[in-house]
């Protein structure tokens, strides 16, 4: 079947007028196209997914947002899985001509943990359809950030840098953080921190 209407708000997030097609049943669902159009966002996708007593599994086989003109996309379809106290994401990679997203991981409750986030020229503002914020988001980030440890004792190793950032209080021209989370804690190695007065 299909659907379409104005004013669709996921989660308190706007997203516009939109237009979807697709089927569901007991055991699994599909969307074979997605399109919301908010402004000069346009966000589009298509994904099926498989449900089991205890482990669900979703492959996402398109997905593109669009902002300022600017073209964010997956360069490839993106398989993950996830249950009670279950998450495994084997690889996604969103890209653009300025930059990309690549994110792996898994989380098994009691188990170890393993995970890995890296951005380069990612845009801040690609978030702003997804939060609820009182000023857009705005800023570059490069970024890498590495989880590991147990799933109940997670060590975080993050090293990153943004810049162009207006922020309601001042404007970021350039922020550099080296710092590891662990044991409730976090250290900083590196904070370098440029505004314009």
């Amino acid at each position: 079947g299909w659907a379409s209407g104005r004013g669709l708000q996921v989660g308190g997030v706007d997203f516009g007028a939109f237009r979807t097609a697709g089927a569901a049943s007991a055991h699994a669902a599909r969307i074979d196209s997605f399109r919301a159009e908010l402004g000069d966002t346009l966000v589009q996708f298509a994904a099926g997914a498989s449900f089991g007593d205890s482990l669900h599994m979703v492959d996402v086989g398109r997905f593109d947002i669009t902002l300022e003109g600017t073209r964010w996309s997956m360069a490839e379809r993106s398989t993950f899985s996830l249950g009670p106290h279950h998450f495994s994401l084997p690889g996604l990679s969103i890209v653009s001509d300025q930059g990309e997203l690549i994110a792996r991981g898994r989380y098994d409750r009691g188990e170890d943990l393993t995970g890995r986030l890296r951005l380069r020229g990612f845009d801040l503002g690609l978030l702003d359809p997804f939060v609820e914020n009182e000023h857009p988001l705005r800023g570059r980030v490069t970024a890498d950030v590495v989880l590991s440890g147990r799933s109940d004792e997670p060590v975080m190793e993050m090293t990153g840098r943004l810049v162009d950032a207006p922020f309601p209080l001042a404007r970021v021209d350039s922020l550099t953080l080296g710092a590891t989370y662990s044991g409730g804690t976090f250290e900083f190695e590196d904070l370098d921190l440029w505004t314009a007065m």
